[in-house]
């Protein structure tokens, strides 16, 4: 089928939906030299795709003029994404849900000025901001630390994060981290968190478990200015006495 769409050497941009293309149709796209946009789109990731090899995801960097890569329907491996090209030209990736985050965070280390998306969210390392996909898990985050200019961190919604994840926090330089909806998270987690030196805002909207006991933990924040403490057990007023050059949301 795409036989001769590989002959459209001026073609801009091309977007599959709910399209059969196979490794070998892939390979196709080679011959677009101007191909700067590139989109497979699919809402149930990978029904309408195989499982690509590296070889096969390798094409895209042998595009010069490529920008753009929306990648929403493939379920790639950590040895595809390994193979995605790095330069200045491009300017957004995206994945779908469900792809191994640590290869992603890898990647978007190489190329820190261009807009990272999983699933609906995004955002640019440059910027110092990650935003992680629902359903991370606590192993996801060991390598953050490594991560350099990271000042926010944002949960994309998650109730698969725990108390161990947030350990994987500790020496990072976070002014700005959202736990939403992280339901496993303890106060046991928020000591964790009080290891955050830097931290200026803290959202446990829905972090049901979190009690009061997290306020002595929270204390140990010099530079602590706003909590969103929405769904969470913690008394507005105790930590309003505890805290009270701290704005509680």
């Amino acid at each position: 089928m795409l036989q001769g769409v590989g002959k459209l050497r001026q073609l801009e941009s091309l977007t599959f939906y709910t399209t059969r293309v196979d490794c070998e149709g892939l390979e196709h796209l080679a011959g677009l030299q101007g191909l700067a946009n590139f989109g497979f789109w699919k809402g149930d990731r990978g029904e309408y795709a195989e499982n690509y090899s590296e070889a096969c995801i390798a094409v895209f960097a042998e595009l010069p003029s490529i920008s753009s890569l929306n990648l929403h329907a493939l379920p790639l491996s950590a040895a595809a994404i390994d193979t995605l090209p790095v330069n200045d030209k491009i300017k957004r990736v995206s994945f779908g849900e469900g792809v191994p985050f640590q290869p992603i965070l890898e990647y978007a280390q190489k190329i820190p000025h261009a807009k990272i998306s999983v699933g609906t969210e995004g955002w640019k390392l440059s910027e110092g901001a990650v935003v992680l996909p629902y359903h991370v898990k606590d192993d996801d985050l060991r390598n953050l630390r490594s991560v350099r200019g990271l000042l926010s961190l944002r949960f994309a919604g998650t109730t698969d994060l725990t108390d161990a994840g947030l350990a994987y926090l500790v020496g990072t330089k976070l002014k700005q981290l959202s736990l939403l909806n992280a339901n496993q998270v303890t106060d046991a987690g928020i000591e964790h968190v009080s290891k955050i030196r830097t931290l200026e805002s803290l959202d446990l909207r829905d972090c049901s478990q979190v009690t009061d006991a997290s306020i002595e933990h929270l204390r140990q924040l010099p530079n602590l200015r706003t909590v969103k403490s929405f769904g969470t057990r913690i008394d507005r007023d105790a930590f309003k006495a505890a805290l009270p050059q701290c704005e509680i949301e």
